[in-house]
């Protein structure tokens, strides 16, 4: 649980790092742009990384294919692959640039202007898995991609993502002049106890919360509102769960809520395809939950969204 906490901070303070915008300006990137490389060998652990990858491209490196690749399984490995297209991501279509002048985004630190990719695709949509794209994913481990799993399954659950109408997180306050949002992110480890920021806290555009997202006794430390929940199907059961003697005994369900799920593995997959489906899951390591009830009614299709694995590879990397 320690690690996996530290892993949402980090894609967390990243997904800020990308949604800090507001106003904008297209930026589309189109598919000739494509590079293609030799496919490496899935049962060499120590494949060469091609360190001239572009990571501004949008991957396609295996070309079209029309069957999945063999089995893989990371117990094959017996180091993380690195692949020749290992640094290369999915990138937003509908990407504009913002005009916030204060942004994070235009950091002049050369370290950050290296890695920090601003069209990155954010979230995974219902048109973004193909055998093509399976193929590309499959040689990276959850959460990163789908290596050794199932693609009918994970198809299905993928198949039950509404386009999105926007890939725009957040807007801009109409009350503020120079079109940056300000945010709060609030973390689970108790830091905040006695540190009387809530008004603070609760005074910025929006309020990230996570996981155990205890705020009943403790208003005055951690304040109130929450604009985005982030979750993997595990936190969110479990913490429910374990944490409800301390007062945390339903997930944020503030008015205009987004929720973000970070697809950690199959579960995660399963738990989506029943929640858009408003059932019970079928199998697996919650069979029988009904995800739905979770959400306390505030459950909307088009504030829900799915982190993409190319962006949690993304923060792995830089």
């Amino acid at each position: 649980m320690f690690l996996l906490r530290i892993f949402l901070a980090i894609t967390l303070i990243t997904l800020l790092l990308v949604v800090f915008v507001t106003f904008y300006e297209f930026g589309n990137v189109g598919n000739d742009s494509l590079q293609r490389v030799e496919e490496p060998d899935p049962n060499n652990s120590s494949a060469v990384t091609d360190e001239g990858a572009n990571t501004t491209m949008s991957p396609d490196p295996l070309g079209t294919q029309s069957t999945p690749l063999p089995v893989m399984d990371k117990h094959n490995f017996t180091a993380l692959p690195q692949w020749k297209f290992d640094d290369m991501y999915r990138l937003d279509p509908q990407f504009k640039q913002s005009e916030c002048t204060a942004s994070l985004r235009n950091s002049t630190n050369p370290v950050f202007k290296e890695k920090f990719i601003p069209n990155i695709q954010l979230f995974l949509q219902s048109d973004h898995l193909n055998i093509s794209e399976w193929n590309w994913l499959y040689h990276f481990n959850n959460p990163f991609g789908y290596m050794g799993l199932n693609y009918t399954a994970i198809k299905a659950a993928v198949d039950t993502i509404p386009k999105l109408a926007s890939t725009q997180l957040l807007q801009a306050s109409t009350r503020v002049k120079d079109g940056c949002i300000r945010c709060a992110v609030v973390g689970t480890s108790g830091i905040l106890n006695g540190s009387r920021l809530g008004k603070e806290i609760d005074s910025t555009d929006y309020v990230f919360r996570v996981n155990a997202a205890i705020i009943e006794g403790h208003e005055e430390d951690v304040g109130k509102r929450t604009s985005v929940y982030v979750h993997t199907s595990h936190s969110l059961i479990q913490s429910l769960t374990l944490h409800k003697k301390r007062g945390f005994k339903q997930i944020p369900t503030d008015k205009d809520i987004k929720y973000v799920l970070i697809p950690e593995g199959p579960r995660d997959y399963n738990f989506l395809e029943s929640l858009m489906k408003n059932r019970r899951i079928p199998s697996g390591a919650y069979r029988g939950h009904t995800p739905r009830k979770y959400y306390s009614g505030h459950f909307n299709e088009s504030s829900y969204y799915i982190l993409h694995p190319d962006f949690l590879r993304y923060v792995r990397n830089k």
